[in-house]
C-alpha cells in the first residue's frame, strides 16, 4: 500500500537552494514530504529527473475577471495552466465593473468558481459609490490587496486626492492587507507624445518629455508619503525606473513596508530592438525602455531590489503583433519561461525566477499558508520545466527564443497542463482566501 497519491522526481528549485534528484511526496493534494534520491512508493510517479521543479508560479497582477460572461477568467486561466502559472492575481483596474462592494466581490467569486481552472486570488478598491464603509466587508470576504490607481479620467471611480487616500489607507491599514497604487498614465502621457509629434520634435525627444518617469516618480512618491503616514503596507506596482527604486529604498530605510512589482515588458523588450525587429520609430513604442534602462533593472533584480514580476496581462487584448508600435503582450503562459531565459542569459540563479514568481507575491498577498514554496503542508503546486522552446507554445521574447518550456503543470496535485494541452475542466480552480494577518506582522509590518 503506498503512503502517497503522487511522487514527483526531479531537480527541486527553491527561493534559496536547488535540491538535485529531489522528491516531493503528495498526498490529498498537499505536499505532505520532501526528500532526495530513493523516493517513496507512490500511487501515481512523475519521473522528471534531469528536469526543473519549481512551485507553482503566481501572476501577481493581471485583470481578468470583471466582464459578466466570464470569459475572462477562462482564457486566463488557460494561459496560466500552459505557462506553469497555478495562481492569478486579478486586479480591478479597468473592469467593466470593479470589485469596491461585497456583492461585487461575491459576484467575482461566482465567476471564478464556474469558469477558473487554476487558482485566483482577488484585489479590491474603494470608490465614490461605496466608500470606505466597504473595506471591512471586502477583507471578512477574503480580497488579498486594495488596489487605487491613479491619474485616470473617471476620477469618480477611485479615491485621488491626498486627503481621500490617507483615510483610505488608514482604512486598510487596519487590516493588514497591502494596497497598491498603479502607475496608469497612458492617456497623459500618449496626450504629451501626439503633442510634442504635432509640434515637429523628434523621436528621442518626444521620449524624453512625454513624462512617464516623471508620472512613475510622483506616483511613486505619493505611495510612500501617504503609505507611510498611514501605515499600511505598500506595493509600488510598475516600477522601473531608478527614481521609482530609489524612493522605494528611502521608504524601507525609514522602517516601512513597501514592495515593489515590476511588469515583465519592462524587462524582456527594449525600444532600440523593438525598432530593429518591428520597424518605426522610438516614439513608436512609449512603453518600453532602452537598452540602458532594461539592464539597469535587470541589475536590480539580481539584486533582490526587485519583490515580484508580473504580466500586466488583459484578458480582452489581443496580443498578436501587427506591425510598427505594436508590441508583444506578455501573458501568463509567457511568465515563467520568458523569466528563466532572462535569468539565464545573464547568469542569475534559477532561485531567483522562484523568490520573483512565487515566494514572494505569496508572502506579499497573504496566501503563503498555501502557496510559494515546497513547505510540508502547502498545496502541490508545482511546475517542471525541460530545456529548449516548446514546439506548442509561441517565443515569448522577439529575436531570443525560450531556453526553457513548460513540461507540465500541476495544481493541488493535479495534472493541468500536459505540456500541449490544458486538462483542467472550468470550475476546478479555486478562489483564495487571502489568510488572516498574525499579529506580530501588523506590528513588524513597517520594518520590512
Amino acid at each position: 500500500m503506498s503512503d502517497f497519491d503522487m511522487v514527483i522526481r526531479g531537480s527541486l528549485v527553491g527561493a534559496d537552494s536547488i535540491l538535485e534528484d529531489g522528491w516531493l511526496g503528495v498526498v490529498d493534494g498537499k505536499i505532505a514530504a520532501m526528500g532526495s534520491h530513493s523516493p517513496p512508493a507512490a500511487r501515481d510517479y512523475v519521473d522528471a529527473r534531469g528536469l526543473w521543479v519549481l512551485p507553482g508560479a503566481i501572476d501577481s497582477r493581471t485583470y481578468i475577471g470583471g466582464w459578466g460572461d466570464g470569459e475572462g477568467i477562462g482564457r486566463a486561466s488557460r494561459e496560466a495552466a500552459a505557462g506553469g502559472v497555478t495562481t492569478l492575481v486579478d486586479m480591478p483596474y479597468e473592469h467593466a465593473e470593479v470589485v469596491a462592494s461585497r456583492s461585487q466581490l461575491d459576484a467575482m467569486v461566482s465567476r471564478i468558481e464556474q469558469g477558473a481552472q487554476v487558482d485566483v486570488a482577488v484585489a479590491g478598491t474603494l470608490n465614490a459609490e461605496h466608500g470606505l464603509r466597504a473595506t471591512k466587508a471586502l477583507a471578512d470576504g477574503g480580497i488579498c490587496a486594495f488596489s487605487i490607481p491613479t491619474f485616470e479620467v473617471e476620477r469618480s471611480r477611485f479615491a485621488h486626492h491626498e486627503s481621500d487616500l490617507i483615510k483610505a489607507f488608514q482604512a486598510i491599514a487596519r487590516f493588514g492587507l497591502a494596497c497598491s497604487m498603479h502607475n496608469h498614465a497612458r492617456l497623459t502621457a500618449g496626450r504629451n507624445a501626439r503633442q510634442l509629434l504635432d509640434a515637429g520634435k523628434p523621436g528621442k525627444e518626444v521620449l524624453a518629455r512625454a513624462n512617464l518617469a516623471l508620472i512613475e516618480g510622483l506616483t511613486t512618491r505619493l505611495l510612500c508619503r501617504v503609505g507611510a503616514a498611514a501605515g499600511v503596507r505598500m506595493q509600488a506596482a510598475d516600477v522601473w525606473s531608478e527614481q521609482g527604486h530609489a524612493l522605494c529604498a528611502h521608504t524601507r530605510k525609514a522602517g516601512h513596508w513597501v514592495m515593489i512589482e515590476t511588469c515583465l515588458r519592462s524587462l524582456m523588450l527594449c525600444t532600440e530592438d523593438a525598432v530593429a525587429l518591428l520597424g518605426g520609430s522610438a516614439q513608436d513604442y512609449p512603453l518600453l525602455r532602452s537598452r540602458q534602462e532594461v539592464e539597469a533593472l535587470w541589475r536590480r533584480l539580481a539584486n533582490d531590489a526587485c519583490t515580484f514580476v508580473s504580466t500586466g496581462y488583459h484578458a480582452r487584448v489581443d496580443d498578436t503583433l501587427q506591425g510598427p508600435g505594436r508590441t508583444p503582450d506578455y501573458g501568463p503562459k509567457l511568465l515563467l519561461p520568458t523569466l528563466w531565459t532572462g535569468c539565464e542569459a545573464r547568469g542569475l540563479s534559477p532561485t531567483l525566477v522562484v523568490r520573483l514568481l512565487c515566494l514572494n507575491p505569496a508572502v506579499h498577498f497573504l496566501l503563503d499558508d498555501r502557496k510559494g514554496s515546497f513547505d510540508i503542508g502547502k498545496d502541490a503546486d508545482f511546475v517542471v520545466l525541460a530545456p529548449g522552446p516548446s514546439p506548442v507554445q509561441p517565443l515569448a521574447s522577439i529575436g531570443r527564443p525560450h531556453s526553457v518550456h513548460v513540461y507540465g503543470t500541476w495544481r493541488r496535485g493535479e495534472l493541468v497542463y500536459d505540456g500541449r494541452r490544458v486538462q483542467a475542466a472550468p470550475g476546478t480552480g479555486r478562489f483564495l482566501r487571502a489568510r488572516t494577518p498574525m499579529a506580530h506582522e501588523e506590528r513588524s509590518a513597517k520594518a520590512a
